[in-house]
């Protein structure tokens, strides 16, 4: 990992919001760090890819990752893609908090819940700021 400070950023492929984290990188956030969870309930697009062109989980994932990626790296962001095997997402954020210079932790709107827990036990483990995007707003 880095040690430069980084922004973490979950992202959930399964989920409509699941890239609504990166609409709260700014200029703060120079380093990036993105991170797919392979495995729970944001990880069914990701088996559905790979079922269907007979490819491994990890795989899908990766190829996930590599096109957000060039999507923030056009816009100059430094970005690293990291995939975890979880289930527990609580516990892999904090694992990749742990290990290297955090400046702070963005989730999407799906990860936020209605009652925030997974969010209050993220930030009860790590000394990072943690921050869920807000629901996109409704539009016609």
């Amino acid at each position: 990992m880095s040690n430069l400070p980084t922004t973490v950023v979950l992202l959930d492929p399964s989920s409509p919001d699941g890239e609504t984290a990166l609409e709260l990188l700014d200029s703060i956030d120079d380093h990036v760090a993105l991170v797919v969870i392979l495995s729970g309930p944001s990880a069914q697009s990701l088996r559905d890819f790979a079922a269907a062109e007979r490819i491994d989980v990890a795989t899908a994932g990766w190829i996930y990752l590599d096109q957000v990626t060039d999507r923030l790296t056009y816009t100059g962001y430094h970005v690293q893609a990291i995939t975890a095997t979880g289930p527990d997402v609580v516990a892999e954020l904090a694992d990749i908090a742990a290990t290297t210079v955090t400046r702070r932790v963005l989730l999407p709107t799906s990860f936020g819940g209605a009652d925030g827990l997974a969010r209050k036990a993220l930030a009860a483990r790590i000394s990072a700021p943690v921050v869920v995007a807000e629901a996109p707003a409704f539009s016609r």
